[in-house]
């Protein structure tokens, strides 16, 4: 894990536990009030003195950070989640293409502009740009779109993979002055079950497909 994904788990884990004292906290206040309010009631009954209900109004303000700080909890969990998950799909793309490189291939990662996962050049002197996707499960696709596929029910992603990876693709083409780039899309914790043809100029695979495509394209 890196440090920064490190920090914010820690701060998820405090968000938390700080979350939870305060539930318990404002539990024991009310508790003690109770306890001393019956007590005092038992004691004084023959004054007439009745029990007076605890001052939630005054606790409003304090219970309402309680769902604020577990929110916040959440996100910063799921961010670091993701983080990771992102991580070790791209460790396992570069173990992948590390036998490429000891075939005369030029491999760097995370290269700008726009933070492109991973930016190939064969020994033919041919461009690929790689966009790394961590979901899992069969991956399918229609002449536009991709979709994940969970039983026999298919569900679009809620981003633009392919339209994503074309524009890096333009844009590092612009910038780098290199033409033609080819973009790919690969996903190396899922099933891609697409033929080895692109979807509008994209190209998508998984992890075992990634190698055999990029060998083939040369």
């Amino acid at each position: 894990m890196s440090p920064i994904a490190s920090f914010y788990r820690a701060l998820a884990c405090f968000a938390f536990i700080w979350s939870g004292l305060m539930v318990c906290r404002l539990i024991l206040f009310i508790y003690l009030h109770n306890a001393f309010e019956i007590s005092l009631e038992t004691e004084l009954a023959s004054s007439g003195y009745t029990a007076t209900p605890f001052p939630l109004d005054g606790y409003i303000q304090f219970g309402a950070i309680i769902p604020v700080l577990i929110t916040v909890g959440i996100a910063l969990w799921q961010y670091t989640n993701h983080t990771e998950r992102v991580a070790k799909a791209k460790g396992i793309i570069a173990h992948e293409l590390s036998a490429l490189e000891e075939s005369g291939w030029q491999i760097e990662h995370n290269t700008p502009p726009g933070n492109i996962d991973i930016f190939c050049v064969s020994p033919n002197n041919n461009t690929y740009v790689i966009d790394i996707q961590t979901y899992k499960g069969a991956i399918v696709a229609d002449q536009k779109k991709l979709y994940r596929r969970i039983g026999k029910t298919k569900y679009p992603f809620k981003q633009g993979y392919l339209p994503q990876a074309a524009k890096q693709s333009l844009k590092f083409m612009q910038t780098m002055g290199i033409n033609p780039v080819t973009p790919i899309v690969t996903f190396p914790n899922a099933r891609v079950a697409i033929p080895g043809t692109p979807i509008n100029h994209v190209y998508v695979t998984d992890r075992a497909q990634l190698i055999s495509l990029l060998k083939t394209l040369g």
